[in-house]
């Protein structure tokens, strides 16, 4: 069996600007994958981190919501979807989820509350805000003059 190569599951699409775009037919995301689309917040996360920071919800809603987006069985077991709870891919779901998210919700609370967060949802919750830090004052802050670059690189931060 050969081994997956970086692009499985996409596809290369003539353009006529000759670029090349890939459209996903069907991504399955196991702990490691990193999410690499949507908002900011999250576009830098790995599934695993989301589950430490206690923002299963944020890929439950991607499961029913995104039709061409998967994940493993343990990651399904981990976000709270049971198997009588799950749908066919590709496709979504919106009536599923909102039928099953209360049960979803109480079902994330009592893992939650078993198991708890620990130090390393606190490392993660942690390196998530430093990445935001970055990114808010490399936003606000897009033309800046000689002199403010030279205070940032000696360690000024104003």
């Amino acid at each position: 069996m050969e081994p997956p190569t970086p692009n499985a599951g996409l596809v290369k699409l003539p353009d006529p600007h000759n670029n090349i775009r890939m459209i996903t037919i069907l991504r399955t995301l196991t702990h490691k994958s990193i999410i690499g689309f949507g908002r900011s917040d999250i576009r830098i996360l790995a599934v695993q981190e989301l589950i430490h920071l206690s923002r299963q919800y944020e890929l439950v809603r991607m499961y029913y919501g995104l039709g061409k987006i998967s994940f493993t069985e343990e990651v399904l077991n981990d976000i709270g979807i049971k198997p009588e709870w799950r749908i066919k891919k590709p496709g979504k779901d919106h009536e599923a989820l909102s039928k099953y998210r209360l049960l979803i919700i109480d079902t994330l609370r009592a893992k939650d509350e078993a198991g708890g967060l620990g130090r390393m949802g606190l490392k993660l919750a942690n390196k998530q805000k430093q990445q935001n830090r970055l990114n808010v004052r490399g936003r606000n802050n897009i033309r800046e003059c000689k002199n403010m670059m030279q205070r940032r690189n000696h360690g000024h931060l104003k």
